[in-house]
């Protein structure tokens, strides 16, 4: 299961870390975009 779900989009991963690296790419702080979102 992925419990931890994304505020912005509706992306949901299975471990914490690889949660909040996806939610950097929302605030800019990634390189690559939301592949959810766009």
């Amino acid at each position: 299961s992925k419990p931890f779900k994304c505020k912005i989009c509706h992306f949901a991963a299975a471990q914490l870390g690889d949660a909040r690296n996806h939610v950097k790419r929302h605030l800019g702080m990634r390189e690559y975009k939301c592949h959810v979102c766009g």
